[in-house]
């Protein structure tokens, strides 16, 4: 089983990722070590990760899906911070051979703003990639077709994680063994 736990940057997804582990006993993976095993892998997709990178190129979605895939394993997992769009999504889907579950954490633009600025960093810049607007854009489209599935979780990012561990394990649980 695969689960994903998506949303805005300083929603708590590491924080709600590390707990649900403790009552799950699921590993956690995140995504952002995709960069190292671009650069440890001996694997098709990672050989052409570092091409792209080394030349300076945005890794398409079909080869960060694959990524993810080969990283995560296709063991119990939970994966943190991605996919972040469709095409990563059916990437990953296609090449773990699994559709993960989804739990989102939904963070307001204010509470991102505030949680920023309690480690002393600045909001996001509009134009940045990951500026609010745009990656809710994004998973828009990701969460739409897990609601559809039932394969989604929305959580509000501003309750203290102990009040979203119960739901999101309950959700795990649940669903855990249905194939």
């Amino acid at each position: 089983m695969i689960v994903t736990v998506v949303g805005h940057p300083f929603a708590g997804k590491r924080t709600l990722s590390a707990s649900l582990t403790k009552v799950t006993s699921m590993r956690v993976v995140d995504a952002g070590e995709v960069s190292a095993l671009i650069h440890r892998s001996s694997s098709e997709a990672a050989h052409r990760a570092r091409s792209l990178v080394e030349a300076g190129a945005l890794l398409p979605d079909d080869l960060f899906g694959k990524l993810l895939a080969e990283l995560v394993g296709g063991v119990d997992t939970i994966l943190v911070g991605r996919p972040r769009n469709l095409g990563e999504m059916e990437a990953f889907e296609r090449e773990s051979r699994c559709t993960p579950l989804i739990i989102h954490l939904e963070a307001s633009p204010a509470l991102v703003s505030a949680r920023m600025t309690a480690r002393g960093l600045p909001p996001p810049e509009p134009e940045h990639p990951g500026a609010f607007e745009r990656l809710t854009l994004m998973l828009e489209p990701v969460l739409r077709r897990a609601s559809l599935s039932g394969t989604l979780l929305s959580l509000d990012a501003a309750l203290p994680v102990a009040e979203l561990v119960g739901p999101a394990r309950e959700f795990v649980e649940a669903r855990r063994y249905d194939g």
